[in-house]
């Protein structure tokens, strides 16, 4: 998924992929398949005897009570956060046909709305209890590479016994953002998994963290390492040869660090706030991917992270 922050004044936004191997190079977003909820998870609360019938089995039917039953009740309603939604103008799923969506690897939060006042609550993911607070529960969702739909259920309890269970079908995708709008510690996460690519080699790098690793010069060659470089930027060709690099080049990164994204890069920001003085960016932050005008005659990156990094010739 592409995440789109608030738009630049006067700019139009284009995602653009950061790989410092290749250049700026148009990113669109990977669309995963994910599965469909089966028609009979409904969104909203059921009663228990409802429940029963609907997963086969559980608590008897004798226990169940509607949720008329529970003073000051509404319907039960799934609310999904994390360290970004609150940042954001629009919700996660805005333009995409899942109700809920939630990332891997991240702390996500899982909140129940609609319950009683004396109720207390249990939750399970894929039927396996994960621990909550009351309404609330904190997990992190473990999907690695591809979309997977996960289960949520909640059960409301009063006085030790269950009155009603809500279950839905949850999303698990990555989220590409522009590279500004990560927390600190995302965006290190990010360099930092980006410089093993160019530290390791192909053999040292797939030895350690598996055969998806690719070192830099892989991408060099792959990229770059051809005539004129006709094999991927002239003609129809660009967006998708573009696409499935930017894909490699993500999965190389998350075997090193399962956690992280390719970011992109809205350069209309850059366009619209300081025109020609681009290269004055916060991307080209010596801690980022280092200065667009080093200050030496070999237009060598030569200070922060990326100071002297050596890169295949002749690829």
């Amino acid at each position: 998924l592409r995440a789109s922050p608030p738009r630049a004044a006067g700019g139009r936004m284009i995602g653009v992929a950061l790989l410092v191997a290749c250049g700026a190079a148009v990113l669109l977003a990977a669309f995963a398949g994910g599965s469909v909820a089966a028609g009979r998870r409904q969104h909203g609360a059921v009663s228990l005897d409802a429940r029963v019938a609907d997963d086969g089995g559980g608590m008897p039917a004798a226990v169940s009570a509607s949720a008329s039953s529970s003073p000051a009740a509404s319907e039960l309603v799934l609310a999904v956060s994390n360290q970004y939604t609150a940042n954001w103008s629009s919700p996660l799923n805005d333009g995409y046909p899942w109700k809920y969506i939630v990332e891997p690897h991240s702390t996500t939060t899982l909140s129940v709305v609609g319950g009683a006042a004396n109720s207390e609550f249990s939750w399970q993911v894929d039927g396996h209890t994960i621990h909550g607070d009351g309404a609330t529960a904190v997990h992190k969702f473990g999907n690695r590479w591809y979309a997977k739909s996960y289960h949520v259920v909640v059960t409301e309890m009063r006085d030790g016994r269950p009155t009603r269970r809500f279950g839905t079908d949850v999303m698990c995708k990555y989220v590409r953002r522009e590279i500004r709008s990560l927390t600190d510690d995302d965006r290190r996460a990010y360099f930092d998994a980006h410089q093993v690519m160019y530290t390791l080699s192909e053999d040292e790098g797939q030895e350690k963290y598996g055969p998806l690793f690719r070192s830099k010069d892989y991408f060099n060659r792959k990229h770059a390492g051809m005539p004129g470089c006709s094999a991927y930027h002239k003609g129809a060709q660009f967006i998708p040869t573009h696409m499935a690099l930017t894909l490699e080049f993500e999965q190389s990164l998350q075997s090193v660090n399962p956690a992280v994204t390719v970011p992109y890069w809205d350069w209309t920001i850059d366009d619209a706030g300081l025109g020609g003085e681009w290269r004055t960016s916060l991307v080209f932050d010596q801690d980022w991917f280092g200065s667009a005008d080093p200050a030496n005659d070999d237009s060598v990156v030569d200070t922060g992270r990326w100071a002297y990094t050596p890169i295949m010739t002749k690829a």
